[in-house]
């Protein structure tokens, strides 16, 4: 068997000869700390003094938009922390900040809250936690990634309810950690892959470094603390990660919520991030560089070899540079070009990658090296006919996402991440789009592997941020599957000029030219080569392509369709999926690429408290598909041609859906609904037919009944979808033309224009707010008496190749354990791979005595875990549901429930013997396994119990093999053959 591409990169850093680099796991035994130092809290005081405060009418000038923070008191914490920000007002949604010059005055018009202060306080850089000396003993440990909010798990109606009611506040880490006596003279350093969000760092009680923003991954150098101590003598690093506030309008988390790694290399080394492969080839060669820094105190004479490695580990190529001096303490780039001619392009179907190795060379011996896993490929934009790949035109199908899941909050592990990944897949989508912020380093390359493309987004946006567009660039660059920058979304890319938008082009094409610059939202024109937008209807990309005809355009989000799994909620929302994805079809539109979103996310609720996660998702918080994501699983793949080059890799099928769930003790009102691949479709109910409906190909098709007249609800919003009938002039009129129409079901009439409108009823397209006054009655379709439902699918010939049932439960009586992930039904896999963070998706379904779920009753339901694992959090999906994420007893909501179980042992992270000689408290809460140690490879077992219900147990498998991680499944599956957890699921 080949070896394993994780292995390969991570080998690749301890094969030279000589001095080699050192990445070491640093994400184990963190003290923790929730809330602030006793002497300080938000802000870089400890606390936001303004001098002067005021809500109402105030007018201020020379102001500038911040990114998009909607509360009042994240927009004064940000300008707390602005070291140029003197004024701040938040005016409907939107924060602007204002320097020393700015001038407020009141105002007839303005409505706004603000702040001013006079002078700026020199941040606070000594707080009692930040002693080297402080007895930590008592606080807990964790490991990272680690998100302390959802950790804390307090939802409140007074916190932000943008943020899903959970409580922000700021928390403190602490890790003991000892270095090797030879590490010496060496460049050592710790990597954050992000904390959010402001960030002070500390070094044995010495302040070292703050970071301002939530998203981008930042190094601690060490090696030139004054304090920093070798051999048994213990050091300490300290950070105080104030996530009180936030940049998004969403759920952020707070903390250590990505990994951590200690870094030593030699003096002369690869800067980190320094490594450039761009992966648009140009008459069959790419250009590659490094940079590389000397931190010695003589000139180095150096030159860089880059090989290109492939799967196997073979070198394909080699190319060394020209050698040159790098002058003490400085940086030099090394440049050269790579063959890569007769290597497997990258697609979207065949996502070939490789590695490449760059190594620096001093003297003859190799000092450093550094990889990247990458891929090949050209791609074209084009304002007449979109994009193209490798030369083949598609559409992009995708959707946006943001970062949090039901028990978990954003500390989210790969396998979690595969899992979601794969869904997308399984919808037809072919396009991830990084909303609003890069994410987690790893997940790009699972993209890589899968096929995905992405759409790489920076967060915040302003002169004063350009940094950060640098720096997710420059980490991001060597990632084939990014396709396109995005400068900013919506809100934030209003600024009062075109210099912003400028300047963070300038710093992207400083470091890559080979990828279009785009924005979801009104950034400069002149400074963007793609145009996105959000939310927008087919008039303005009409308009747009009339006034810029050459420049590419693209529906970067859209589709804000709300549902939940709730039977007696708005399941069925198919109008507006495709009224809002309608843009996208437009010949010279680049297709829908930002989906509002693949899953829902904690925050930017539907309602008010106590609902708490978004509604937006084809997938609820808990990863449970809601029925409109079989809406897209047929019209974006079922349905797309094997032809089209931007089709995920599967094999043909046929589908039919029956999108209604029954229950036992009552009705539901959402009546039976269907969507077929195939222009046929047949029902039937309780064995008899309904009849056959034609021309229903991808589109929902209401089975409606006749309520005989005899109506239940009122009907007194606008009901969309209905049908004008001339000549009823009075609600009589119009009940009666409903009564004598045979499939009608509500029947609407306006006093205001004396019209009449009927026939089949939705609620789902029912909505308030029409200006014209209406009165009329409906009946929802009554279910409690049907025993099942039926749907057959039949192709052209006449012929069923598809069927669904859906059939009456009884009573709950039973529990049934499923893994969700590691499965081979979501092509996730079948083994957790024993490395400290690898998580399992286990769900509960509550069962009637024949197997089948019930979903009109809740139950509560209580996981255990034994063998070498643990529960790390547990949900529903529920957007009401307030229960403490990490408790090991939750409700079952709509028949299921949610549980994550994480390895509790390390058994393939490389030296670690050297991790246990460099955590203090090695082992204190992950079990970190020498080489010569013996690794407990025995199941994990989870057990689920409830009163008066039967229990189940079901064991989760384990290996010690990096075969068997998430990267190397996802580059296995292709095709997504396998993936069946759509097909499969009830309810």
């Amino acid at each position: 068997k080949m070896a394993p591409f994780y292995m390969l990169c991570l080998a690749a850093l301890m094969a030279a000869t000589g001095a080699s680099r050192d990445v070491v796991n640093f994400n184990y035994a963190w003290r923790y700390h929730y809330g602030p130092s006793p002497d300080g809290g938000i802000g870089p005081g400890g606390q936001c003094v303004y001098q002067q405060t005021f809500t109402g009418n105030r007018s201020c000038t020379n102001m500038y938009q911040n990114p998009n923070r909607f509360s009042p008191g994240d927009c004064a914490t940000a300008c707390c922390y602005n070291p140029n920000c003197y004024v701040w007002t938040q005016e409907d949604r939107h924060c602007y900040h204002g320097g020393s010059d700015a001038i407020c005055n009141p105002s007839t018009t303005a409505s706004s809250a603000g702040g001013i202060r006079t002078t700026i306080p020199t941040p606070k850089t000594s707080f009692a936690y930040s002693q080297e000396s402080v007895d930590d003993s008592q606080w807990d440990i964790v490991d990272a990634p680690h998100d302390f909010v959802i950790e804390h798990g307090e939802f409140s109606p007074e916190a932000d309810f943008k943020h899903g009611s959970l409580v922000r506040n700021v928390s403190w880490y602490r890790k003991h950690f000892k270095l090797p006596s030879d590490w010496q003279g060496s460049n050592i350093y710790i990597h954050f892959e992000a904390i959010f969000h402001y960030a002070q760092i500390w070094i044995n009680g010495d302040y070292v470094q703050a970071h301002t923003c939530g998203y981008t991954g930042f190094t601690v150098r060490l090696d030139n603390v004054s304090t920093l101590k070798y051999g048994d003598e213990p050091n300490v690093v300290i950070v105080r990660a104030d996530a009180s506030y936030g940049s998004g309008h969403w759920f952020e988390g707070g903390g250590l919520y990505r990994p951590v790694h200690l870094v030593r290399a030699d003096p002369v080394h690869i800067v980190h991030d320094g490594l450039y492969v761009s992966s648009e080839t140009i008459n069959g060669a790419v250009p590659v560089s490094a940079e590389v820094e000397n931190l010695s105190d003589d000139i180095a004479q150096a030159m860089v070899q880059f090989q290109l490695l492939d799967h196997g580990g073979s070198v394909l190529a080699t190319q060394n540079t020209t050698a040159a001096s790098v002058g003490k303490q400085d940086i030099n780039m090394f440049e050269t070009q790579l063959d890569v001619s007769k290597l497997s392009i990258w697609s979207i179907q065949s996502p070939s990658l490789y590695t490449v190795r760059a190594q620096v060379i001093v003297q003859g011996a190799v000092v450093d090296q550094d990889h990247a896993l990458t891929g090949f490929r050209t791609m074209t934009w084009s304002g007449q006919s979109g994009f193209a790949l490798n030369n083949k035109s598609f559409d992009f199908r995708g959707f946006s996402n943001h970062n949090s899941l039901t028990g978990v909050g954003v500390a989210m592990a790969d396998r979690l991440n595969l899992f979601r990944i794969q869904s997308l897949r399984a919808l037809g989508g072919n396009i991830w789009r990084m909303s609003h912020n890069p994410y987690r380093e790893s997940i790009y390359d699972l993209m890589a592997a899968t096929g995905v493309m992405i759409w790489d987004e920076n967060r915040d946006y302003g002169l004063e941020y350009v940094f950060e567009m640098h720096e997710m660039v420059k980490r991001d660059r060597n990632k084939v599957a990014i396709v396109v920058w995005s400068h900013c979304n919506e809100y934030e890319c209003e600024q009062p000029d075109g210099n912003t938008s400028l300047a963070y082009s300038a710093v992207t094409r400083a470091l890559d030219r080979s990828r279009p610059l785009a924005a979801n939202g009104p950034a400069y024109p002149a400074a963007l080569d793609v145009q996105g937008f959000s939310h927008s209807g087919v008039k303005t990309f009409v308009n747009f392509h009339k006034s810029y005809p050459d420049k590419p355009s693209v529906l970067s989000e859209c589709c804000s369709c709300t549902s939940q799994r709730d039977p007696s909620g708005s399941r069925i929302i198919t109008s507006c999926l495709q009224q809002q994805n309608s843009p996208g079809l437009l010949p010279y539109v680049t297709g829908s690429l930002g989906v509002w979103t693949l899953t829902d996310y904690y925050g930017e609720p539907a309602g008010t408290f106590p609902s708490i996660s978004s509604s937006f998702g084809q997938f609820d918080l808990g990863m449970f598909p809601k029925p409109h994501a079989y809406w897209y699983r047929i019209n974006w793949l079922s349905m797309m041609s094997d032809s089209d080059a931007g089709r995920p890799n599967t094999t043909a099928f046929d589908m039919v859906r029956v999108q209604d769930v029954l229950i036992h003790n009552g009705s539901s009102s959402s009546g039976i609904h269907t969507v077929s691949s195939t222009n046929v479709t047949e029902v039937f109910v309780d064995g008899i037919s309904k009849g056959k409906r034609s021309g229903s190909k991808g589109e929902t098709v209401d089975w409606a009944t006749s309520c005989d007249c005899h109506f239940t609800v009122k009907a007194d919003v606008q009901c969309h979808g209905l049908k004008q009938i001339k000549g009823a002039n009075s609600v009589d009129a119009c009940k009666q033309a409903c009564c004598n129409t045979s499939d009608c079901s509500i029947y609407q009439y306006s006093p205001t224009d004396d019209s009449c409108w009927i026939g089949s009823y939705d609620p789902s397209n029912c909505h308030p707010g029409d200006k014209y006054t209406w009165e009329g009655e409906a009946c929802p379709a009554a279910l409690d008496d049907i025993s099942n439902i039926t749907a057959v699918a039949y192709n052209d010939d006449g012929e069923a190749v598809a069927k669904h049932q859906v059939i009456k439960p009884g009573v709950g009586v039973a529990l049934k354990l499923y893994i969700d992930a590691p499965s081979p039904t979501t092509a996730t896999g079948d083994k957790l791979v024993l490395d400290g963070e690898d998580t399992a998706a286990i769900s509960v379904a509550l069962v009637d005595e024949r197997g089948r779920l019930v979903t009109s009753e809740a139950h509560n339901v209580t996981f255990s875990v034994s063998g070498p694992g643990r529960l790390i959090g547990t949900g529903n999906g529920d957007h009401e549901a307030l229960h403490f994420p990490k408790a090991s007893t939750v409700a079952t909501y709509i028949g299921w429930a949610r549980a994550f179980v994480q390895v509790s042992e390390d058994c393939v992270s490389l030296q670690r013997d050297l991790i246990n000689q460099i955590d203090v408290e090695s082992n204190a809460r992950t079990h970190v396994v020498p080489p010569s140690g013996q690794c407990d490879t025995s199941d994990i077992v989870v057990t689920v119990v409830s009163t008066g219900l039967q229990g189940d147990k079901i064991s989760v498998a384990v290996s010690t093999s990096l075969s068997d991680s998430p990267l190397e499944v996802a580059l296995g599956t292709t095709p997504l053959s396998g993936y069946t957890y759509l097909d499969d699921f009830q309810g």
